[in-house]
């Protein structure tokens, strides 16, 4: 393990999840999360691509309703993250089996729940995604087949862009990791934003440039974003 550069914490329905980035680690050891909760402690390593997927596949679960046993798969030559939607007596969550490649070694497993109207996926999506951000030349999104099998698949960019005016200052606008989330016909194009101003005039400029959108408010100033199509999204 090497030294570790980056720790932050999420806190959802009375537990706690620390996200660890390891500096000169190997692949397999370079993000730690490592989750608190009703007595009982649970770790696991995953690559940083891994965590990249894991933070969008929360964020596109917090916006469109998924069946319970719904499974998203990814891999990579470390990890295989088996992530299903469930539900107990407290409520929605994702199980994620974390299943090393490597011969002997053992599985980590991690239960995140929804928190209220899925705003607790939202919140540790976007943690996931702020700690480990996409190149801006390059940023990249999954796609899920009908098999529900997601891999990293191809590049994508944006024009961060929000025009006027609103009480004599122009309220800003800015898509913090350039990434989208998109696949099969029930995944819908979802942007991270932050935004400076009036939310509701925010929202409402964007409707007028793109058309419908939802726009789901993860802590303030900042919102996910939720477009009808690609053609939608990619007039932002």
């Amino acid at each position: 393990m090497g030294d570790r550069r980056v720790c932050d914490f999420v806190y959802i329905e009375g537990k706690s999840f620390e996200i660890e980035q390891w500096r000169n680690a190997r692949l397999e050891e370079e993000v730690g999360i490592i989750e608190r909760g009703r007595g009982r402690v649970f770790h696991c390593n995953i690559t940083v691509a891994g965590a990249k997927w894991l933070g969008k596949l929360l964020c596109q679960i917090s916006v469109n309703s998924m069946a319970i046993g719904t499974t998203f798969i990814y891999e990579d030559r470390h990890f295989k993250i088996k992530s299903t939607l469930r539900s107990n007596e407290w409520g929605s969550f994702v199980h994620c089996l974390i299943s090393p490649s490597l011969k002997g070694s053992r599985s980590g497993c991690l239960c995140l729940p929804s928190g209220v109207n899925q705003e607790g996926w939202a919140m540790f999506g976007e943690k996931l995604r702020a700690i480990f951000p996409s190149k801006k030349s390059a940023p990249k999104f999954f796609s899920t087949h009908q098999s529900h099998d997601a891999t990293i698949k191809k590049n994508v960019s944006f024009v961060e862009a929000c025009v006027g005016s609103h009480g004599g200052r122009n309220p800003l606008l800015t898509i913090r990791s350039g990434q989208s989330v998109t696949g099969a016909t029930w995944w819908l194009p979802v942007i991270l934003c932050h935004y400076d101003g009036d939310k509701h005039w925010v929202r409402d400029k964007i409707r007028y440039a793109c058309g419908e959108v939802t726009m789901k408010i993860t802590q303030e100033s900042e919102a996910i974003l939720v477009f009808q199509d690609e053609k939608a999204k990619d007039k932002l």
